[in-house]
């Protein structure tokens, strides 16, 4: 699935307390894939050097090639019987990472929540994903999932994006606003060997280092030389009911998504050419939210002209070799006999990836290798990884 699949969330001018007194946090994730079915496999978040919290998490699914390019980390299974997550951003020494499960970070994370709020009314959660809008759903989708949102919200009062507060100030106007180049711009000039790791891309695998340098940016950003004053992100803030709406809309679109797979299913097994050219056509149908349905009735009521008005619809401007290329497939689908049971051939080879534990093996044997339909959600994109890589 795309990394920006809902349409962004609109921020009101005040949504907090104007004269409330909040403490501000930054945080970042480690996921292990793109889709909101995927799990979180890193928590991190920073207020100062002497109080952070970093905790790895052991997920059911397996880890993505993708997340493990972005993120440097992977699940190996030892003869079937036992799942470690390791660093292998080290090839040659491959360290193996403390984890926990899953409730037991989250709630792990609300103890330290509760004691960096402190007396003050609340917290304000500051994230960068670069625009892309991965955190809070995969957050508050995971909160969810243990019925920790009430808990959560009773701490966390508003989010803020680095991004968008980024893109405000007028000197970075047309600027590349990723973590990885305001990390550049903004450090120290005697930093050099800190600015080294950012160029290399080894500062920003870790959600670790990338919450504490989210928080540097921040300061640098609003000119601040001791903590971040609250009232500088009050106009940016989305609130609980912002944030669970569009969490909502992402879960929507999510089904949409799922339903457009039997279109392009005859691209998942040829070569990685064509399956990331079917994720491009694919995500033309996704940014109009059109789902298998639509397309169906349009198909069964005008034919081709039918499919090629819903197509040519999107409000941006594309290729006209592309529109014609996504409307043929989709209008070859249909004239062929629509939709395919899901048990089909096309389904036999499906390889570990679901969340099934990898099979058994004589020597550590790396769980990140994915179903068909995973290759094809994480085939390459033109998004821009968590990293800015």
């Amino acid at each position: 699935m795309t990394t920006n699949m809902a349409p962004e969330i609109k921020t009101t001018a005040v949504p907090l307390n104007p004269d409330g007194k909040y403490n501000v946090i930054s945080i970042a994730l480690d996921l292990t894939g793109k889709k909101l079915i995927d799990e979180i496999c890193h928590v991190a978040a920073f207020s100062d050097p002497d109080t952070m919290f970093s905790q790895y998490v052991m997920p059911h699914r397996d880890i993505s090639r993708s997340a493990t390019r972005t993120y440097g980390i992977r699940i190996f299974c030892n003869y079937g019987k036992f799942r470690v997550l390791k660093d292998v951003r080290n090839s040659k020494n491959s360290k193996t990472l403390k984890t926990k499960s899953e409730y037991s970070t989250l709630t792990d994370w609300l103890i330290w929540l509760k004691e960096v709020k402190g007396s003050s009314d609340g917290l304000i959660v500051v994230y960068h994903d670069n625009n892309s809008r991965n955190v809070t759903p995969f957050l508050l989708e995971s909160l969810e999932r243990f019925k920790l949102t009430d808990e959560f919200f009773e701490t966390v009062k508003g989010f803020a994006s680095c991004y968008d507060i980024a893109a405000a100030q007028p000197d970075l106007k047309s600027r590349v606003l990723t973590l990885r180049a305001l990390s550049q711009r903004f450090l120290e000039e005697g930093d050099s060997k800190e600015k080294d790791k950012i160029v290399n891309g080894q500062q920003l695998a870790s959600a670790k280092d990338r919450a504490e340098l989210t928080y540097k940016v921040l300061k640098k950003l609003l000119s601040c030389e001791n903590d971040v004053p609250s009232s500088a992100l009050l106009e940016y803030c989305t609130t609980r009911e912002q944030e669970m709406s569009n969490l909502e809309k992402q879960r929507e679109l999510a089904v949409k998504v799922k339903s457009l797979r039997p279109i392009f299913v005859s691209k998942i097994r040829k070569n990685p050419k064509d399956r990331s050219r079917a994720v491009l056509l694919r995500r033309y149908l996704i940014e109009i939210e059109l789902d298998y349905e639509t397309l169906q009735k349009s198909y069964e009521a005008e034919g081709k002209e039918g499919i090629a008005h819903l197509v040519e619809s999107t409000s941006a401007k594309r290729k006209k070799q592309d529109m014609e290329e996504l409307v043929e497939i989709v209008f070859n689908h249909f004239k062929n006999g629509g939709k395919k049971d899901m048990n089909d051939n096309e389904m036999k080879n499906r390889r570990v990836g679901e969340g099934e534990p990898t099979g058994a093996g004589t020597n550590d044997v790396g769980s990140s290798s994915e179903s068909e339909e995973d290759e094809f959600e994480e085939a390459k994109e033109d998004d821009v990884d968590v990293n800015g890589k």
